[in-house]
Formats: C-alpha cells, sequence, structure tokens
C-alpha cells in the first residue's frame, strides 16, 4: 500500500511539472508532418521532375526506386530557390543534397533554413538529365518536422523555453528533494526511512521503466536507420514516418513519439529520487549505481546530440542540471554503504 501512494504521488508530480512547462511556453508555429509523393512519376529523357516545398526545419525522409528501366539511374536533388533557377536554366548550381546517380536509394536529410524563423522555399528534383531514355521512378517521401532540431538549435522564440525549461524545472526539483533528503536525515535507519525491499523495489521500479524508455527510442532508431540511411538520432527522427502516430499538438508525429518517452523518463526519475530519500540515511549501493548510471546515461545522449546537430550549450546543459544531480547523489550513497 504504501509503495501505491509513493507511486502515485511520483505520477501526481510528473503530471504538475508536464503542466507547469507547457503553460510557460509561447505558442509555437504549427508545422504538420506531409507528404512530398507517393506515386510513380515518368521523367522524361534528359529531363527532371521537380516538387516545390515550403520548410521550416523538416526533414526530407524517404526512398526511390527506377522501375523502369530495370537497373536504370536517376538523382535526387535537393536546392534552395536560388539554387533550383540556376539548375533549371542550365547554369552551375548549388545544390543542398545529391543522392549521386542510382537505381534506388533512400534520403534523411535536416533541410537547413530558414530565414528570420519563416517557412522558405526548396526544391526537391527527381534528375534524369543523364539518360537518353524516360524513367520510370517510384516515390515515398515525406517532410518531418524535426522537433530534436527546433530545441537543440533554437529555431522558434517558444523553443528553448519548452525544451530547456522543461528538463531545468525537473532539474531544480531533483536537487532540491536531494538536498532536503540528506540534509533531513543523515543518520536515519533503514527502518525509519522505509524498508529494504521497498527501496529496492522503487529504485528497480524506475530503472525497469527507463530500460523500456531506452528500447522504444532504440527500436524506433534502428527502424529508421534501416529504412532511410543517418545516424541513430537521425533514424529516430525518421522512424517515426513508419509509426502509426497521429499528429502532435504542435503539427509533428515526433513530438507525440517525445511526449509517449519523456513522461514515463520523469516519473522514473521521480522514483529513484523517492528510493534515495528512503536510503540516505545508510547508503544504498545499487540506489547509488542507478543514479550514477542514469545521470552518465544522460551525458551521453546529450553528446550525441550535440554532435549530430552541431550546437553543444543547450544539450550539454540540460544533461548538466538533470544528470549531475543524480551522479553526486548516487555517489553520495555508495559512500555511506
Amino acid at each position: 500500500m504504501r509503495l501505491a501512494v509513493v507511486a502515485a504521488g511520483g505520477f501526481l508530480k510528473t503530471f504538475l511539472v508536464l503542466i507547469m512547462v507547457v503553460s510557460l511556453a509561447v505558442p509555437g508555429y504549427s508545422h504538420p508532418d506531409f507528404q512530398i509523393a507517393s506515386e510513380t512519376v515518368v521523367v522524361g529523357p534528359g529531363g527532371f521532375a521537380e516538387f516545390p516545398l515550403s520548410v521550416h526545419y523538416h526533414r526530407i525522409v524517404g526512398n526511390f526506386e527506377v522501375v523502369d528501366p530495370v537497373g536504370g539511374g536517376v538523382t535526387l536533388l535537393l536546392f534552395d530557390e536560388q539554387g533550383f533557377t540556376d539548375y533549371a536554366e542550365g547554369r552551375a548550381d548549388s545544390r543542398l543534397y545529391s543522392s549521386e546517380e542510382n537505381s534506388k536509394g533512400s534520403v534523411n536529410f535536416l533541410i537547413p533554413c530558414c530565414v528570420e524563423r519563416t517557412y522558405s522555399e526548396y526544391h526537391l528534383v527527381v534528375d534524369n538529365t543523364a539518360s537518353s531514355s524516360p524513367s520510370s521512378v517510384r516515390l515515398h517521401i515525406e517532410l518531418v518536422h524535426d522537433d530534436l532540431a527546433v530545441i537543440i538549435l533554437d529555431a522558434e522564440p517558444s523553443a528553448a523555453v519548452l525544451g530547456g525549461g522543461l528538463f531545468g524545472v525537473f532539474g531544480v526539483i531533483i536537487s532540491l528533494s536531494l538536498v532536503s533528503a540528506v540534509r533531513g536525515s543523515p543518520n536515519a535507519s533503514v527502518r525509519e526511512r522505509g524498508s529494504v525491499r521497498r527501496v529496492r523495489l522503487l529504485s528497480l521500479a524506475g530503472s525497469t521503466i527507463l530500460v523500456a524508455v531506452f528500447l522504444l527510442g532504440f527500436g524506433v532508431a534502428a527502424l529508421g536507420v534501416e529504412s532511410y540511411g543517418g545516424s541513430l538520432v537521425e533514424g529516430f527522427v525518421a522512424g517515426v514516418t513508419r509509426l502509426s502516430l497521429p499528429q502532435g499538438p504542435f503539427g509533428s508525429t515526433l513530438s507525440v513519439l517525445v511526449a509517449v518517452m519523456v513522461f514515463p523518463w520523469i516519473f522514473a526519475m521521480i522514483l529513484w529520487t523517492k528510493s534515495f530519500g528512503m536510503a540516505v540515511g545508510v547508503g544504498s549501493r545499487m540506489v547509488g549505481v542507478i543514479g550514477i548510471v542514469h545521470g552518465a546515461g544522460l551525458f551521453l545522449i546529450a553528446s550525441i546530440l550535440a554532435l549530430t546537430y552541431e550546437s553543444i550549450l543547450l544539450p550539454i546543459l540540460i544533461s548538466g542540471i538533470v544528470g549531475l544531480p543524480q551522479i553526486l547523489g548516487g555517489a553520495y550513497l555508495i559512500q555511506r554503504s
């Protein structure tokens, strides 16, 4: 019964943290994912097929295959407005992306944009200029709004508040809870602070949830990498196209997946904080090790995100606010054991 009350309290705190952070955020633009092409197009000899795009921090994700003639090749190209004008008029162009000539391939590419944080015009091109015969090309290509890029690159007025605020508020809550537990009962016995069994169950329950969240994220990333290529983070963003998820509150399918993962992650962290409070009097090597692993894992994920998006400030800052207290708290418990 005691564990059920603790779990219910942790769930309520998780919900309140999310409500507090979302209420601070300025409403953002709506960025729905949408399909560019899911069809077979015939590209004339020496010609090209063009798909105009209006883009705001979208990732272009998909596959193409030449179905006729068998073994024929085309090139998938991406241009901004000026680059496409130069290409269409036969001048030297500056292409943002090129798949190289191939009979089939995939694309997973974050389109660089945008001027003054607005939508910008781009052009996806199926190029058949090197062939003297027409090519039938099967396309399945979508634009996926990359919410991670928006937050890490601070691409919208509300991005840093929503992304950084969520982890910042939660990190402060964790830090204050750990400090309060250490100061409140530094010499308490296990019997006074809770049984060994409750401590172990809480810490293991939190770890089980975290492992489940990690496996979900890794599974989506592996699915995206297998289908569209790229790194694990790029595969994670692209992998949402393979999931039957609705559009999120800001128009992005990825936002739904991130919310599905972040909510249980916060709940797991609160459960670990509760187990820390129970074990702080005498120390607990198991709870301490779990805390250190949790914190170190956050720094690892932050480093991967920083490398992927080439922006180190926000990922490392967020992971430090949340991960460092766990590492220090875990080391404290191990020392007391």
